[in-house]
């Protein structure tokens, strides 16, 4: 079972590609990956993101979050076809999801761009769902 997850840095410099053209980059790996007999591929969705700029990023505003939406709808739709890649969905795992000062504290960390320590817990719990649904297919 092997897993892809990549981060946001792909799609917020310009000069990289479109976000399906990315997409179907990811896919296309998936897909050499089983052909050399990789049983099974998870792809993870790009998060969302809620910061305003990291490093000189530009990780937010309605452009930016169209880019992860389409590379997310496309790489969706491209494994929808193969019962031996799964495209994952990180559920929990929004900015400000269940976010309560002092009670339940906030996915990402305050710069809105990287996961906080209840966030990283929340993504490992994802990714483990995502073993396990990978696992279960070979039954």
């Amino acid at each position: 079972i092997i897993v892809i997850d990549i981060g946001t840095n792909d799609l917020s410099r310009p000069s990289n590609s479109t976000p399906t053209q990315l997409a179907d980059h990811v896919v296309d790996l998936a897909l050499q990956l089983l052909s050399y007999g990789a049983r099974f591929v998870v792809i993870c969705e790009i998060l969302p993101r809620y910061g305003s700029a990291f490093s000189g990023m530009v990780v937010s505003g309605p452009s930016f979050a169209t880019a992860i939406d389409q590379y997310n709808e496309h790489c969706l739709d491209r494994c929808q076809d193969n019962s031996q890649l799964k495209f994952w969905r990180h559920h929990r795992i929004v900015p400000g999801t269940l976010s309560i000062p002092g009670v339940v504290p906030d996915t990402f960390a305050p710069d809105g761009v990287h996961l906080s320590n209840h966030g990283l817990k929340r993504y490992w719990q994802s990714i483990r769902g995502a073993l396990i649904h990978a696992q279960q297919s070979f039954d």
